[in-house]
């Protein structure tokens, strides 16, 4: 194995932050404005509208919303990770400080001020909880959102029974946004010395998903995006707007990948070896061993390519 794959630690709030790139690029920007749109209106702000998002990670889609023109808002943010939401927090700040915002930091909340070029106020909550958790805890008459969302999430549960909880949280008529949901299409390119190793190593990846439990619930669904069309309608919700947001991820000139990129496949790399070492009836140490060796040496040399299938979705609560 490389020096670089020996020495790799991984971290998932850097690998939080080391996808923010990739997610950029994936994003659909059709989606993302109508969401906008809806939310706040064609001038980006104004109003007060109440945000929740579940699974914030590191604050991504937080401080998307806070460039908004004129925002005005008060976002919850579930995140059962507390290393995640800790440095999302600190990040936060430091991003905001630097962006001019006026920082004021509580306990479990901080309010944000920007008055440099334009009237803009954020109040963010962070909850180190489960989502389903959070939602038993809250008090009946607590005032629902206007926005509910969730960055790569939707693979991570399964939907048949949590959303219709979820979608109790929304106001009737207001409206979801669930960008970078996975759709069952894993692809490394080039191929290694044995292809079917390759086929195979996906093949049980994805299997993976499908049957991840977490607290003894069905947690993970590999075709969650083509899945969420049916989904969404049995829950009584609909989908007004979806389109692709893959990842597609490789190096440029020089075999370079941009920013923190290699880092992010690394992370990818470290995913899949996690999963197969569970599947050693299968896929045996040894053979596991060779294939993640000719991946790592294809990401130095700056060959390894990753693409990923995906869907950003808006949908709305039926008034």
């Amino acid at each position: 194995m490389s020096a670089a794959a020996a020495s790799f630690e991984f971290s998932f709030p850097r690998y939080l932050e080391s996808k923010r790139t990739v997610d950029n690029r994936a994003l659909s920007r059709a989606v993302w404005g109508r969401f906008v749109g809806e939310i706040f209106g064609p001038q980006g702000g104004g109003r007060l509208r109440r945000l929740l998002e579940i699974g914030g990670g590191t604050g991504a889609l937080l401080r998307r919303v806070m460039a908004l023109p004129g925002i005005n808002a008060h976002y919850t943010v579930v995140e059962i990770d507390g290393e995640a939401l800790a440095a999302g927090r600190e990040g936060l700040m430091a991003w905001a400080r630097g962006e001019g915002w006026s920082v004021c930091p509580f306990d479990e909340t901080l309010v944000l001020f920007e008055n440099r070029h334009e009237m803009k106020r954020v109040e963010v909550e962070f909850h180190q909880v489960d989502i389903l958790d959070w939602i038993a805890a809250r008090p009946a008459n607590a005032p629902r959102v206007h926005g509910l969302m969730g960055q790569a999430v939707l693979d991570l549960f399964d939907v048949d029974a949590v959303l219709p909880r979820w979608l109790e949280l929304l106001e009737p008529g207001w409206f979801f946004y669930f960008p970078i949901t996975f759709d069952g299409e894993t692809a490394l390119e080039p191929a290694t010395s044995d292809p079917e190793d390759d086929t195979l190593a996906i093949r049980l990846y994805h299997e993976s998903m499908d049957q991840r439990r977490i607290a003894g619930r069905l947690s993970g669904d590999s075709r969650a995006g083509r899945h969420f069309f049916a989904q969404a309608r049995r829950a009584g919700a609909e989908i007004l707007a979806a389109e692709s947001s893959d990842w597609i991820v490789y190096a440029g000139a020089g075999g370079a990948y941009p920013a923190e990129e290699a880092y992010f496949i690394r992370c990818i790399l470290h995913y899949l070896e996690s999963e197969l070492a569970k599947r050693s009836d299968v896929f045996p140490p040894d053979r596991l061993a060779r294939w993640m060796a000719e991946r790592h040496a294809q990401l130095d040399r700056g060959e390894l390519v990753y693409i990923a299938h995906q869907f950003d979705f808006l949908g709305r609560r039926p008034a």
